[in-house]
């Protein structure tokens, strides 16, 4: 179970580590614009109880994007935390230097996101393909593990991401279902069916609007 909850936690990681770019993460995520900040909650289900993986905690500027966050573990210990500058996003770690990502534009509605140490070293990279709309088409991780997250949506909802390696063979399904949205459109409780690992996964939002 903690080797499952460690590949969930990797593969989630992502969309939160690069959520500045210049698409906003509001319209990355269904969310409106409007909203402030918002508590965020993942659960893994285990046996007939919810173990929680991790509380993400995000602050907004007004045109959607991440301003700042937390991210926590089950013990309540900080894994990063990430602050918008000028020109760059910085993330800090507890136990290893920190990142500075920066994002540059590219033709054809993609952003290539990169993450380096104070050093210059090269830590991750990302090349994010975006639908007119600003929902998210497809990442491609250009620089670890090379694999590719295609983006299904329903309803103007994503419904499944399936993750591929550089051969095309599919490492990871999941499966998306909305259950509970308040007024303003946010999806409140989210599960997700990962389809290889046989894990189930609930994400709880608690939004707070401007």
């Amino acid at each position: 179970m903690y080797s499952k909850c460690k590949t969930i936690l990797f593969l989630g990681f992502v969309i939160l580590l690069f959520s500045c770019a210049s698409v906003s993460y509001t319209d990355k995520h269904q969310l409106v614009s409007e909203i402030q900040a918002l508590d965020k909650k993942t659960y893994v289900s285990e046996k007939d109880s919810q173990l929680l993986l991790r509380h993400d905690i995000l602050h907004f500027t007004k045109n959607g994007r991440v301003k700042s966050s937390i991210s926590l573990d089950n013990n309540n210990d900080t894994l990063v935390t990430t602050e918008k500058k000028l020109w760059f996003t910085k993330q800090s770690y507890p136990d290893k230097d920190p990142y500075y990502c920066k994002t540059r534009w590219k033709p054809k509605n993609r952003e290539r996101i990169s993450c380096y140490t104070q050093k210059q070293y090269k830590k991750n990279e990302a090349i994010y393909y975006y639908h007119k709309n600003g929902r998210i088409n497809k990442i491609e991780d250009n620089f670890t593990n090379f694999y590719t997250k295609h983006y299904t949506y329903k309803n103007n909802d994503v419904s499944k991401i399936t993750i591929v390696n550089k051969a095309n063979d599919t490492i990871e399904a999941i499966k998306i279902n909305c259950l509970k949205k308040d007024t303003s459109g946010t999806c409140l409780e989210e599960v997700q069916t990962y389809t290889q690992t046989d894990s189930v996964i609930t994400i709880y939002r608690y939004p707070k609007y401007f």
